[in-house]
């Protein structure tokens, strides 16, 4: 498990803080995944990115509201924090074969506190490619205190993320533990008052067989 702490949380902030982004792998083959959950204060967002290495159909956590559709391979849910999470794990399920997996967490306060304003836009399927470029987003609000999150998702090859969107912190990468990390997630985030934002891309250290990359916007509170 890997776990990451914003040196910046501490200051009075005007966007929305990434509290922690906490990685963690599931190398043996399963069809259910329990994620550790950080410690949250009460309205906390909780990000969750979880992709596997084995297509099957993915169904989130109860109680959790999905922010895209799940695809055949990755998950991006959420949940507003009740504060009793650290110590506990969000279930995600998936049909078919047994697979290994990995994900991500990005926990973040001051924020508009619905879920409405997480926006959200991907990328085609990239394939045999070590580039992975989040497209442009525009989210429905216009110009203000954003949050950006770029991310993405990348399997089959074991090649390890190298390089990561400018101007961004936060950067996280996750493999799925196996013997050669055939599977990984990676995000980074951007604080910019701006009504868009276009991402430069991921890279990985070779071509991966499959990937998509996403850009994601959470307002601020108001």
């Amino acid at each position: 498990m890997s776990f990451l702490i914003n040196p910046h949380r501490f200051a009075v902030p005007s966007f929305p803080v990434v509290e922690s982004v906490t990685g963690q792998s599931f190398p043996s083959n399963a069809t259910s995944f329990n994620v550790d959950l950080p410690a949250s204060v009460v309205g906390d967002l909780l990000l969750l990115h979880l992709a596997v290495l084995d297509s099957g159909t993915i169904t989130g956590p109860e109680g959790w509201t999905n922010v895209r559709s799940p695809s055949s391979v990755n998950i991006f849910t959420a949940k507003i924090a009740n504060g009793t999470e650290g110590g506990t794990s969000a279930t995600i399920n998936k049909t078919s074969t047994s697979t290994t997996a990995a994900s991500q967490i990005i926990r973040v306060s001051n924020w508009s506190g619905n879920l409405a304003d997480i926006e959200n836009v991907a990328s085609s399927t990239l394939t045999n490619t070590a580039i992975f470029n989040p497209p442009n987003l525009a989210p429905s609000y216009g110009a203000g205190a954003t949050l950006w999150i770029a991310a993405c998702w990348a399997q089959f090859a074991g090649r390890p993320i190298t390089t990561y969107p400018d101007d961004t912190i936060n950067q996280n990468a996750q493999n799925d533990g196996s013997a050669d990390s055939r599977c990984e997630v990676a995000c980074a985030t951007r604080e910019l008052n701006a009504s868009s934002w276009d991402p430069t891309a991921f890279a990985a250290s070779g071509t991966q067989n499959f990937a998509i990359a996403y850009t994601f916007a959470i307002k601020a509170a108001s």
